[in-house]
C-alpha cells in the first residue's frame, strides 16, 4: 500500500472516462502516475519497505483479458486495481521503483506513464539511433518532453513542433535542436528546410486526426512514423501510396 504525495493526469484518464476506445468496467477510480510512501507491505513482500519513497510503474504484462494485448496500464485498462487518484493505492511490489532524491514527488508523479510510453515506442518500435533525425509533435507536452530527452540520449537530432513560442522555450531548455511553431510557422516547409528532400527518419506522432497524413508525407523513404495517442481525433487519412511505394513504416 503505498501513501499518494503527488499524482498526474493523463489522456487515458479522459479515455477512461469516454469508454473509448475501450471501455473500462464501472465504479472506477483513474489515474497512472503516482508518487508517495509505502505504508503497508505483504508478507511475501521483501522488495520493498515501509517508509520507502517510491512511484509506481504504470505497467505490467497482460492477462489475458483481449487476445494479443502486450500491456495493461494500471488506471486504465487493469480492472483489478483502482488507480492513482486516491489518498492510497494497493499495488504489486514490483510495480514499484525507488524514487531518486533529487526528485520531488510531484516530479517524479509527472514521469511514468508518459516516459514509459515514449521509450517503448522509439527505442523498442523505431529502433532509434545515432544521427537519427526525429520530428517530435506536441513537443511541449509530457508525451514531447520525454521524446526530446530520449532523442538526445540517443544523440539523435530532436525536431520539437509546438503551438507557441513559450512552449518551443521549454523544448530548446531541455535539448530540441530545432523548433516549429504550427501556427505561425509551414510545418512541412520548415522540415526541408532542415532535413531536404531526405525526409525524417523517425515521425513521433500522437496528436492523430490531426497530423497523420503529413506525418506519413514527411517521413523518408523507409522511414517509421509511430503513434502513442489520437488527441485531435481518430480518423487519421493517410495516402497510402507513401506506405506501399515509400516503404514508410507505421
Amino acid at each position: 500500500v503505498v501513501e499518494v504525495k503527488a499524482t498526474a493526469v493523463n489522456y487515458n484518464d479522459i479515455w477512461g472516462r469516454r469508454g473509448a476506445p475501450a471501455e473500462v468496467p464501472l465504479p472506477h477510480i483513474s489515474g497512472s502516475d503516482a508518487a508517495g510512501i509505502v505504508t503497508q507491505i505483504g508478507s511475501n513482500v521483501t522488495d520493498v519497505k515501509i517508509g520507502d519513497e517510491v512511484l509506481v510503474h504504470c505497467g505490467r504484462p497482460a492477462r489475458g483479458n483481449r487476445e494479443g494485448q502486450q500491456y495493461n496500464i494500471w488506471g486504465y485498462d487493469w480492472p483489478e486495481l483502482d488507480g492513482a487518484h486516491g489518498q492510497y493505492v494497493n499495488v504489486p511490489s514490483e510495480n514499484l521503483v525507488p524514487k531518486p532524491d533529487n526528485l520531488s514527488f510531484e516530479e517524479a508523479a509527472s514521469l511514468p506513464l508518459v516516459l514509459v510510453t515514449a521509450w517503448r515506442k522509439l527505442v523498442h518500435k523505431a529502433r532509434i539511433k545515432p544521427g537519427d533525425t526525429v520530428l517530435i509533435w506536441g513537443a511541449a507536452g509530457g508525451l514531447g518532453v520525454m521524446a526530446i530527452q530520449i532523442a538526445k540520449m540517443f544523440r539523435a537530432t530532436a525536431i520539437a513542433v509546438a503551438s507557441s513560442d513559450e512552449k518551443l522555450e521549454l523544448c530548446k531548455q531541455i535539448g530540441a535542436d530545432h523548433l516549429i511553431n504550427r501556427n505561425t510557422q509551414d510545418v512541412r516547409k520548415e522540415v526541408r528546410n532542415i532535413v531536404g528532400r531526405k525526409g525524417i527518419d523517425i515521425v513521433f506522432e500522437h496528436p492523430g486526426q490531426a497530423t497523420m497524413g503529413l506525418s506519413v508525407q514527411m517521413a523518408k523513404w523507409g522511414g517509421i512514423v509511430v503513434t502513442s495517442g489520437a488527441t485531435s481525433g481518430y480518423e487519421g487519412q493517410i495516402d497510402l501510396r507513401h506506405i506501399f511505394f515509400r516503404e514508410v513504416e507505421l
